[in-house]
Formats: structure tokens, sequence, C-alpha cells
């Protein structure tokens, strides 16, 4: 999710924070690993995560209410800032190191060319 949330964020040209507790997580996943293992999977995992995307407050509601229609949950995990805030990550208020983000397909790695 941070990775690709820190390119939306690159484009838009804004900052955002983003609050770890509220993050939906499978109870499988949790059951699995843990709570903690399992938001930082969330976090930084790669490309197994929930769609994400933004909404002005304004509209929070009605989006919330149109999707429910539909049978699809929707949480709200932070908001968007000024650029100048950068990509903040919270937990119960507290500010927490930002954790490697994603899957990078193209760095180097064990495998070589022939």
């Amino acid at each position: 999710m941070l990775a690709d949330l820190g390119h939306v964020l690159e484009a838009s040209g804004v900052g955002a924070r983003v609050e770890r507790q509220r993050l939906p997580l499978s109870p499988a996943l949790i059951d699995y690993c843990g709570l903690e293992q399992a938001r930082d999977w969330a976090l930084g995992g790669g490309e197994d995560y929930e769609l994400c995307f933004t909404v002005p407050q304004s509209r929070w509601e009605a989006l919330a209410e149109a999707l429910r229609g539909h049978g699809v949950a929707v949480t709200c995990v932070g908001e968007v800032l000024p650029a100048a805030a950068g990509l903040q990550l919270e937990d119960g208020g507290r500010r927490l190191e930002l954790p490697e983000a994603g899957y990078n397909h193209f760095a180097g790695g064990d495998d070589k060319e022939s």
C-alpha cells in the first residue's frame, strides 16, 4: 500500500497521513501471523492489498452509503495533507518510521543474466 500510495502522492503533489490501526485486515491473516505482522504486510508486503483511493471528506458518507448498497466495504485509513507533510504513518496518534514498501521487480537480486 505505501509504495503505491507514495506514487499517487507524488503525481498529485500532496502528502498523506495513514493510520496503521485502521487498515482493514483479513481475520485469517491475523490468525496466521498475528496483528503486528499482518499490519506490516498490509503496508509494505507487495501487491496483495485492497484498492486505495481518495475522496473529499464532504463526500465520504455518500460514498460509504453508495458502496454499502452494493455490498462493498470501505474504510478510511487516513487523510490527504499538503505536500510539505510528506507521507506520514501513525498508530494511535504515535508517529512511526516508514517501513520498506512494496516489491521492486527490477531491483538487482541473486538472479544473474547469462
